[in-house]
Order: structure tokens, then C-alpha cells, then sequence
């Protein structure tokens, strides 16, 4: 478990999906630019979840909570550790 940053998810988008985001911001809207789609954002959650130690709840994720870099961290850093026993 370990913290979760914009520069942290750059890189496992950049490695998990061989594109260069030196273009874009953290701030950057992820799904206007082309590089996340719906299959690619479950990735990246997951990964989130993983790094962060943490459970996305996805039936309270809006589409700010997603759509840049810095948004992601931030549902990284805030979202409610996963149960005692399914932390890894």
C-alpha cells in the first residue's frame, strides 16, 4: 500500500497502455483527449485500488472524480480502505 499520485498513475497509464502523456496536464480532461475509455478507466481503477489500499466505490463516482490525473489520485487518497483482510 502505498500513496497514490498524478505521477504515479501517469506512469502506469504511459507503461499499462504504450502512450506518451508528456502533453498532458494533470488537469487535462483523460477522456477528451483520447487517451482513457470506459475499459481502460476500470484498469486504472483497479490499480488505484491496489496502490492505494483502498475501495473505489463506484456507484458514488461522478465524472469529475475521474476525468484528469489529478481528480484520480485524489478518489485514491479519499476513498475508504478496504476491509481488513482483502489488504494485500
Amino acid at each position: 500500500m502505498s500513496t497514490i499520485d498524478a505521477q504515479s498513475i501517469r506512469r502506469y497509464i504511459e507503461k499499462s497502455f504504450r502512450c506518451d502523456l508528456s502533453t498532458v496536464s494533470d488537469d487535462d480532461s483523460l477522456f477528451t483527449s483520447g487517451v482513457v475509455d470506459s475499459l481502460s478507466l476500470l484498469e486504472i481503477l483497479s490499480f488505484i485500488e491496489r496502490e492505494s489500499g483502498t475501495a473505489v466505490p463506484l456507484d458514488e463516482v461522478s465524472i469529475d472524480d475521474i476525468d484528469t490525473l489529478r481528480s484520480l489520485a485524489a478518489l485514491g487518497r479519499t476513498a475508504p480502505p478496504l476491509p481488513r483482510e482483502d489488504v494485500r
